[in-house]
């Protein structure tokens, strides 16, 4: 989460539009020097597109102070909503469509410290580690204005799948790099075809697909950027 419980409690309201003038002004000056900060506002924003709609009985109803004192409590919750997702990609049900087992993957992976298995900037040093390790060989890309981290095995529908993870001006990056004609391939390309290339999961992240890669961000503009890149 957030890079201290003060932040938290701070850029869960300014999020919900209760922060003070003052606060606003610190939100401004911090949370562009800080990745935490950064990453905590992304799922907020990830969660509250997730859970919309859902029921808020008694919400407007409590004084702003009561709000406020709750914050800590209430941006609890939401950890724990994204918490469930992430336990839940553990047991992913055999039917679950491909767009949200990579959303949770990648919600996954990025949930832990580290978040690689393999840390590396080198595309070749990622790329040994994954044929050693999926037991197929890929071509680890430069993602323009992006920070390659490393790499992780992904488990989807019963087999190994390499995963590419990079950082992009506070955005996290999975792109998946399926073995050619395994089953996950196969479903990257009926994706491709039946989305038009990207679709928004239960999570609020972007999912694009193409022939041999698919990719989950943040935001639809760095997922084509990773399809993109070579």
């Amino acid at each position: 989460m957030a890079c201290s419980e003060t932040w938290l409690e701070i850029l869960s309201a300014w999020h919900d539009g209760e922060a003070t003038p003052a606060e606003v002004g610190r939100v401004s000056m911090h949370v562009p020097g800080c990745e935490p900060c950064q990453s905590t506002l992304a799922d907020f924003r990830r969660i509250r597109r997730a859970f919309q709609g859902a029921p808020r009985a008694g919400v407007q109803d409590r004084p702003a102070r009561r709000r406020r004192s709750g914050r800590l409590l209430a941006a609890a919750a939401l950890a724990a909503a994204m918490l469930a997702a992430i336990v839940g990609a553990k047991n992913l049900h055999p039917e679950t469509g491909l767009a949200e087992q990579l959303e949770l993957r990648h919600v996954q992976a990025f949930s832990r410290s580290p978040a690689c298995e393999f840390h590396s900037a080198d595309p070749a040093a990622v790329g040994h580690w994954l044929a050693e390790n999926v037991g197929y060989e890929v071509q680890v890309p430069a993602i323009p204005d992006a920070e390659l981290l490393g790499a992780r095995r992904c488990p989807l529908n019963g087999g190994m799948t390499a995963s590419v993870l990079y950082r992009r001006r506070g955005e996290s990056v999975t792109l998946f790099l399926p073995r050619t004609g395994s089953p996950v391939a196969e479903e990257t390309e009926r994706l491709a075809l039946e989305v038009g290339g990207c679709t928004v999961g239960r999570l609020g992240l972007t999912v694009c697909a193409q022939r041999g890669r698919v990719v989950t961000a943040e935001t639809r503009q760095t997922a084509l950027l990773a399809l993109q890149s070579r």
